[in-house]
């Protein structure tokens, strides 16, 4: 490396947004991407593998001269830009004389970017239509941000209230949904940054983000779902009727978020025209006049496009000029073969489906196409160092003279001469310093697997590596490094043999350095050469990077195996390479003439904390100067801690950390105010001393954006090296609250399973068999209308109720895996869910009363465990309600039959007895009613009541809690009640046949004096209903 030649040239070269380095460097870097697979279809399995130099030859230089839609597809990271990049930098130099290549890069990945690129074209400079022409000048024009955005928001209320098409929403909900857009409230909240009309302006004008390529202009749910909270403040700010309506019809309603979101984003493409000030027949108008006006001329056009989002809002439009063959109607138009580029989200998401079918060839870069090989990660790394350490002169040089592999240029090592190098085909070595081969090997693994892409590797490894190197060889290695657990000593014993060498500032950065840049262990070997190694890595390296002197255990030399071979283009012996210089922050430095005002107040700041440090109080407060500035170095360090622990692989949630909304992890012995409110507390310390200033800098002689300013290098390192000595401590204030680690998604898990089997969504008879598949099997229900649970179990289920979706989301917020951004899909960490799920089992669904009332710091993680301390407070007076009810109906039940060992033969001769019993009051004419669905309903379940009955009867003698509601789960007393219903009834209607037959018997016998002989027969028949009126009664 020559690092004074680095410092200034890192910037230029690594770029992880392609476009923005130039030619000779984007060249110099390039590494060849194998492994891409071709196919007809997107679902089809590829039909070919082969190189970027047998796709350009195959398909870009397009030799059978044929119509194609070509989309190179992968996923964020893998590279995609980089080969169309390099199909057109290679068509350039080699297509025939009668093609034409247009290549629409990046740019900042806006909409008027694209534009921009567009009017600098000759082909679409000379169209005839001028008209087109002019609106694509006033659409490249810069509109300031707010008005931008504020028109794009404007325009989504004017396309709502023209659209006559009802078929996502009905005119009454795009009714209210314009009143809530019209919500000062409600307008803020979309015109957030990161919220849909932001997402929509980035991709409209110049984006300030130096990336924003992931980002996709559409709305989500998310954008749409409103929580009580915000309801409430609409009607204390009496907003118009109709906003409220439609923000209380949103809250806890994602299928109508989702329906509103589907909506609008059927406006998209529309609003972002006419924000563009183009008409909807515009970009199909440019590319059809460059195809005409190619075509007179006798010659074809190749397109490379980067990025189809860099089209957003007109994608369509010029998916239909591309897809149209130069046959038929279309034969006024030249051959046109594109190339574009596409992330396999959009794709699946976003591209037209009926478009699919027109796309000639699918370019796929697996995810696993980089870094499938260690040779191509060194190469890469390999050459990008080379570059930096470069002029870029050299390297345009090198590029005029058409960039010959032979003529490739290798800068002169000034540091880690002698250093690890990789050999390229032509036997120039690539001398890979800072890093070792086993470092490149180790970082890149350390990667989540998601990123393990030529971006992240740039941008999290080679970057950040050589930025901590430049910043002075003896902090480096000192960058964040996630998950280096993973390579740990071994043997474990030399870790306790390096402590005793080493202090404990020292330790942490060679501890990395020899886990991750050696073999991780502490011995000492000399190769055949004479190099001695210690734990696998040149003794001289140690010297290089500033660290103390250790004494290894010995090994004789036995493989060089496991020793770097390849030290780089001198084999002579070198001084030790000069470090670059460190500058740290002189205090005392002398006035200068010109007063710079950050200085002024960055020596305020310092006389605050050295005021503090004697004896002082620290004050903040946003509406005094000096306390605003201290407010504000306060916020940055939060927001450091924040940014700098990767939560998921501490074993945080994402769901807690989201949870605690104030985010202040610190806060400093002696503070003025809002003591008590921190995860930790600082003490007035040297070392508090150097980071509180080290932030105080930040805030102002970086202007709270930025530590490039004079000794920010050291000061970040101070900064570092505090961070990993609190970290475990505000990891520990995440996890635990009062000396009780946090349960709340325990509460959660409880909550929801006592709400599945209240409303009997569990069909067992155990808390033990429950499976953790139910809580994403199981829905929200109603409670159903013929429930025949007391009254006490139905309130507790409509109190379930009202929380059960926010407890749903929780439960699948908190155990969700985020990966990337803007995906929908969520990725369980499952077995943290199964070990807390049968935690909760073995518990049988219950948290101590006295764990319950120790009060969460977090106010949401505590709203969840409160709704499940509700619940199970109320679980006992429930059960004892159910058990009340349940034994009524037994006993009411008794005094009608006999149900002790009942089964459903006794039912159904009990039936069949009931069932004689009416048709004989039939056929004597008595006026009861026969109820046949009510006999029917018996005798169908005859088996379930008699099941029942007997669940029942044996639930009612338990006495715990959970063991009633289990019992209680499948709501048997409906089935008991069918039988109680019916016994009822016929009880009621014997009583009265009874009455009735008595009475027709007492006027027979008044009338028998007279007509003895006419009555005879029916005497009769009044004596034998009588007979059988006592085999009835029960």
């Amino acid at each position: 490396m020559n690092s004074q030649i680095a410092k200034k040239r890192i910037g230029d070269v690594i770029r992880v947004d392609t476009i923005t380095s130039n030619q000779s460097d984007f060249m110099a870097t390039h590494v060849e991407i194998k492994n891409i697979q071709l196919s007809k279809s997107y679902a089809g399995r590829p039909e070919k593998i082969v190189t970027e130099e047998d796709a350009l030859n195959q398909y870009v230089l397009n030799p059978s001269n044929r119509h194609q839609l070509i989309l190179v597809i992968g996923l964020n990271g893998t590279g995609k830009s980089h080969l169309i990049r390099w199909f057109a930098t290679k068509l350039s130099r080699f297509c025939p004389e009668n093609e034409v290549v247009l290549f629409i890069r990046r740019s900042d990945n806006s909409l008027r970017g694209t534009i921009k690129q567009l009017l600098e074209l000759e082909e679409v400079a000379h169209i005839p239509n001028k008209e087109v022409y002019d609106r694509l000048v006033r659409a490249s024009t810069i509109i300031d941000d707010k008005k931008l955005k504020d028109m794009i928001y404007q325009n989504f209320i004017v396309e709502i209230l023209n659209d006559d098409n009802d078929e996502i929403l009905t005119h009454h909900k795009k009714k209210r949904l314009v009143s809530l857009l019209q919500n000062d409230s409600f307008k803020a909240r979309l015109l957030e940054d990161d919220k849909a009309i932001d997402r929509i302006y980035q991709k409209v004008a110049y984006s300030k983000s130096s990336d924003n390529r992931d980002t996709v202009a559409l709305f989500d749910m998310a954008d749409f779902q409103v929580d009580g909270e915000f309801c409430v403040k609409l009607e204390c700010d009496e907003a118009d009727k109709n906003a409220r309506i439609m923000a209380n019809n949103l809250s806890g309603d994602d299928e109508l978020a989702h329906q509103v979101a589907k909506y609008m984003n059927t406006l998209v493409n529309s609003v972002i025209q006419t924000c563009a000030g183009l008409e909807p027949g515009d970009f199909e108008q440019v590319f059809l006049e460059i195809r005409k006006e190619l075509k007179r001329q006798g010659k074809a056009l190749t397109l490379l496009i980067e990025d189809i989002t860099a089209f957003t809002g007109v994608n369509v439009a010029l998916l239909n000029v591309l897809s149209w063959e130069n046959t038929g109607l279309y034969k006024d138009l030249c051959r046109i073969s594109s190339v574009i580029g596409i992330t396999t989200a959009y794709f699946e998401t976003v591209f037209p489906s009926n478009y699919q079918e027109r796309v000639t060839d699918y370019m796929r870069i697996s995810d696993a196409a980089f870094g499938s090989d260690s040779d191509s990660l060194y190469e890469f790394v390999g050459r990008y160092l080379n570059a930096m350490s470069l002029p870029s002169g050299v390297l345009e040089n090198w590029l005029d003279n058409d960039a010959q592999v032979s003529d490739y240029p290798v800068h002169d090592s000034v540091e880690g001469r002698n250093w690890e190098s990789f050999v390229l085909r032509d036997g120039k070595p690539l001398n890979l310093f800072p890093f070792t081969k086993k470092a490149i090997i180790k970082l890149f693994t350390l990667l989540p697997e998601h990123q393990q892409t030529p971006r992240y590797l740039l941008r999290d490894i080679v970057e950040r590596g050589v930025r901590n190197y430049l910043a002075g060889p003896e902090c480096f290695p000192s960058f964040t490094i996630d998950r280096s657990e993973n390579y740990p000593w071994n043997p474990i014993e030399h870790r306790s043999r390096l402590m005793q060498f080493v202090k404990d500032t020292e330790f942490n950065r060679m501890d990395i350095f020899i886990r991750i840049w050696g073999d991780a262990n502490l011995f000492m070997v000399t190769d055949k050469a004479g190099i001695k190694y210690l734990g696998g890595i040149p003794e001289s390296a140690f010297s290089e990077f500033k660290m103390a002197e250790i004494q290894g255990i010995d090994r004789s030399f036995t493989d060089t195996g496991d020793i770097p071979d390849e030290r780089g283009k001198d084999d002579q012996t070198s001084p030790t390479a000069q470090p670059a210089e460190v500058n740290l922050p002189n205090r005392q430095e002398k006035p200068k003439k010109e007063v710079n005002p950050a200085q002024i107040a960055y020596q305020m700041g310092i006389q605050i904390i050295y005021k503090w440090i004697q004896g002082g109080s620290l004050v903040f407060d946003s509406t005094k100067k000096d306390a605003k500035m201290m407010q504000q170095a306060r916020d940055e360090m939060n927001r450091y801690i924040y940014n700098a622990v990767n939560w998921q692989i501490e074993g945080v949630s994402l769901d807690n950390i989201s949870k605690f909304t104030s985010k202040r992890f610190i806060e400093f012995e002696r503070q003025s105010k809002d003591v008590g409110k921190a995860l930790i507390t600082l003490p007035a310390s040297q070392e508090t001393q150097n980071v509180l200033e080290a932030f105080v800098a930040f805030v102002t002689l970086g202007g709270g954006q930025s530590w490039n300013f004079e000794g920010a290098a050291w000061q970040q390192f101070q900064v570092q090296c505090w961070f990993e000595k609190i970290k475990p401590d505000i990891i520990k204030g995440v996890k635990f609250f009062n000396g009780v680690e946090v349960d709340y998604q325990e509460c959660a898990l409880s909550a929801e399973m006592l709400r599945e089997i209240l409303f009997g969504q569990y069909k067992g008879t155990n808390v033990d068999s429950m499976q953790e598949k139910l809580l994403w099997e199981s829905s929200v229900e109603k409670i159903p209308a013929n429930t025949a649970h007391c009254k006490e179990w139905v309130s507790l289920m409509q109190g379930t109720n009202e929380n059960a979706q926010r407890i749903k989301d929780t439960i699948f917020s908190y155990y969700n895996i985020v990966q990337g951004t803007g995906g929908k899909n969520k990725y369980l960490y499952y077995t943290r869910l199964v070990s807390d799920f049968q935690k909760v089992q073995k518990r049988r669904l219950h948290i101590d009363e006295s764990i319950l009332s120790e009060k969460d710091s977090f106010r949401l993680r505590d709203e969840i465990r409160n709704i499940f301390r509700d619940i199970q407070g109320k679980l006992q007076v429930v059960s004892r309600a159910e058990v009340a009810l349940a034994q009524d109906k037994l006993d009411k039940l008794g005094l009608l039959i006999d149900y002790a060992d009942i089964e459903d033969e006794d039912i159904l001769e009990i039936v069949d007895k009931i069932t004689k019993f009416y048709d004989a009051t039939s056929s004597a004419q008595v006026n009861v009613t026969y109820d046949t669905a009510m006999i029917n309903a018996v005798r169908r379940d005859a088996e379930p009541i008699a099941n029942a009955i007997k669940k029942v009867a044996e639930a009612v003698k338990l006495t715990d809690s959970l063991d009633i509601l289990m019992a209680f789960s499948q709501d048997p007393l409906i089935r008991v009640n069918k039988l109680l219903e019916l016994l009822t009834k016929a009880k009621n209607d014997i009583k009265f046949v009874q009455r009735d037959v008595e009475k027709r018997r007492e006027k027979l016998v008044q009338k028998s004096s007279q007509t003895e002989g006419s009555y005879a027969k029916q005497k009769e028949v009044i004596e034998d209903n009588r007979e059988i009126i006592k085999g009835w009664e029960v």
